[in-house]
C-alpha cells in the first residue's frame, strides 16, 4: 500500500479519535448541566446523577470483561472481574480523593454556566506545578513558572469580567478552586495506583465501584435526600432514560480518552484539551447568548494560551529527563562492561 494512503488512515483515525473525545466530553458537561440545574428538570440533586452514571460503568466493566474481553485492543483488555477484596482497597484512597474531586466539580456545574466552567477550573494547571514541586519534588524552571503568571493572570481576569458582565456566584467560584486543588492530587494518585493495578478498566471497575458507598454519604450530608424526596419526576421512565443515556455518554467518554490515548501523544491528547475547553466556550457563549467583552475573551485566551505553552513546555522537559536517564543507563551498562573486560 501507498505510504501516503497509510499516513493518511493513520491521520483519519487520530483525527477521528480527538474529534470522538470532543464530542463525548463537551456532550457530558452540557448533558450534566441540564440534569444538574435545569429549571425544567428541577433536580437539585448532582451526586445522585453520579452515583447513577457510576452504576453504569461498574456494569459496562463486568459485561466488557464477558463480551469484549481482548477483542478490541484499541480500547485496552477487558479482563473477567472476579472480585478481589485487596484490589478494591488498594484502589480505596484513589476512590475517595475522586469522588471528593468530582463532588467540587459537579457543585461547580451547578452554579456555573458552562461559558466560564473552564475558567472556574483554570487552577488546576497551577496546583498541578506546586503539588510536584512538594509531592514528587520536581524542579520547576522559569518557563513554567512563566506559563503559571499567564493562567493567573488570565483567571483574575476572566473572574472580574464574569462578576461585571453577568453576575458570579462566589459559592461556585470556590467549588471551581477546591476541585482545580483536589483533582491533581486525584491524577498523582491515580498514578501511583495504576502502577499496582496495571489495568486501566480493571481500575476503573475498582474505583466507581467504591465511588457507589462514598457517594450516598456525601449526598446525604449535602441534603439531596430531601431533595430527591421532593422530587416529582422520580417515577417518570423518562426521567430514568435520560439519566441511563447519560451513564452511557460517560463511558463512551471513558472510550473516547483511552482512543485518544493509544493514538496520539501525551501532548497531542493534552493540546486536544486544551482546544476542546476552547471549543466548549464558544457553544456555550453561542447556546446562551450573552454579551461577552474582548476582556472577557482575552481572559480565556490569556489561560487556554497559558495551558498550552505549559503543556508543550513541561513535554519537551519530560522529553529531556527521559532523554538523560536512558544515556545514564548506557554509560553504566558500559562502564560494567569495561570494568568485566
Amino acid at each position: 500500500m501507498d505510504n501516503s494512503k497509510v499516513l493518511f488512515r493513520q491521520w483519519l483515525k487520530i483525527g477521528g479519535a480527538i474529534i470522538f473525545y470532543w464530542c463525548n466530553s463537551i456532550g457530558m458537561i452540557f448533558f450534566n448541566k441540564f440534569l444538574f440545574s435545569s429549571k425544567d428538570l428541577d433536580l437539585n440533586a448532582p451526586l445522585f446523577v453520579t452515583w447513577f452514571q457510576g452504576i453504569i460503568t461498574v456494569l459496562f466493566c463486568l459485561i466488557g470483561g464477558i463480551t469484549i474481553g481482548d477483542s478490541i485492543p484499541i480500547i485496552g483488555t477487558f479482563p473477567k472481574i472476579t472480585f478481589d477484596f485487596k484490589m478494591a482497597s488498594n484502589c480505596l484512597l484513589l476512590s475517595v480523593v475522586t469522588a471528593i474531586s468530582i463532588t467540587f466539580k459537579n457543585l461547580t456545574l451547578t452554579k456555573i454556566e458552562i461559558a466560564f466552567y473552564s475558567v472556574s477550573l483554570a487552577m488546576g494547571t497551577i496546583f498541578t506545578v506546586l503539588f510536584s514541586w512538594m509531592i514528587l519534588k520536581q524542579r520547576i524552571s522559569i518557563v513554567i513558572m512563566l506559563t503559571c503568571v499567564v493562567i493567573v493572570a488570565g483567571f483574575a481576569l476572566s473572574v472580574e469580567q464574569q462578576r461585571e458582565l453577568a453576575g458570579l456566584s462566589m459559592v461556585g467560584l470556590f467549588y471551581g478552586v477546591m476541585s482545580s486543588i483536589i483533582g491533581p492530587l486525584s491524577q498523582i494518585q491515580l498514578k501511583r495506583t495504576l502502577s499496582i493495578v496495571n489495568n486501566l478498566w480493571v481500575l476503573t471497575f475498582y474505583t466507581n465501584f467504591n465511588v457507589l458507598f462514598i457517594y450516598p454519604v456525601l449526598s446525604i450530608m449535602l441534603g439531596e435526600y430531601e431533595s430527591l424526596m421532593k422530587f416529582k419526576q422520580l417515577t417518570n421512565p423518562f426521567f430514568w432514560v435520560l439519566l441511563t443515556l447519560s451513564g452511557f455518554v460517560g463511558v463512551s467518554l471513558s472510550i473516547a480518552i483511552s482512543l485518544q490515548v493509544s493514538l496520539t501523544s501525551p501532548l497531542t491528547s493534552n493540546i486536544s484539551g486544551v482546544a476542546k475547553n476552547c471549543i466548549q466556550t464558544v457553544l456555550a457563549v453561542l447556546v446562551n447568548p450573552e454579551a461577552k467583552s474582548g476582556t472577557w475573551w482575552l481572559g480565556n485566551l490569556a489561560i487556554l494560551g497559558g495551558s498550552g505553552a505549559y503543556t508543550i513546555v513541561r513535554m519537551e522537559e519530560m522529553k529531556v529527563q527521559t532523554v538523560k536517564v536512558v544515556s545514564s543507563e548506557v554509560k553504566m551498562e558500559e562502564g560494567i562492561v569495561d570494568e568485566k573486560s
